[in-house]
């Protein structure tokens, strides 16, 4: 490794002194279900898997076989439909979680066998960009806001509070801002 001073801080690594792994494993699922995965996420015996090309967003595979078991959120913005996957939620070691449907702005209940029709609307807080819940009344999310780089909503959706600092150049101005659960 080499600093320049010169060059604006910049740091070059020189091949020779890197690090290299040989990887071993096995393909664990070859489908031709798969599109253009994004985003996958474990559950205990699940994994599930992102896919912005696929005909369906959410594919679930066995996770000890590799098996394609099914497909849910077909494109749409009605119930049980996904615009664009972004963000998933799913808590380590469990069949369920949220999914975040960027199109949208709403995090969609995924219970382990398909789109329950539950979700949280997140649309009047700005532009949240990976909502995860933080413990069982609270939802986080980084995002592009008028104010703060992290958005807190209630369990319903509603808007709690922005943290961080302001964008450059502006001052925070607090808004009353509501989000709807359906």
């Amino acid at each position: 490794m080499a600093y320049n001073p010169e060059s604006s801080g910049t740091i070059y690594f020189y091949a020779d002194s890197l690090t290299t792994y040989d990887l071993e494993g096995t393909i664990l699922a070859r489908s031709d279900s798969l599109g253009m995965p994004v985003l996958i996420a474990t559950g205990q015996d699940r994994i599930y898997v992102g896919d912005t090309k696929a005909s369906k967003s959410l594919l679930v595979f066995d996770r000890g076989t590799g098996n394609f078991i099914a497909s849910h959120g077909p494109p749409g913005s009605g119930p049980r439909e996904i615009g664009y996957l972004w963000a998933m939620d799913f808590k380590p070691g469990a069949d369920g979680g949220w999914l975040f449907d960027f199109q949208s702005r709403k995090m969609l209940f995924f219970d382990g066998a398909s789109l329950t029709g539950k979700s949280i609307d997140l649309k009047d807080t700005g532009l949240p960009m990976g909502p995860v819940w933080v413990k069982g009344d609270s939802i986080a999310s980084v995002g592009m806001y008028t104010a703060g780089r992290l958005a807190l909503h209630g369990p319903d959706g509603s808007f709690g509070r922005f943290i961080g600092p302001d964008p450059p150049g502006r001052s925070r101005s607090p808004r009353s801002r509501t989000a709807t659960c359906v």
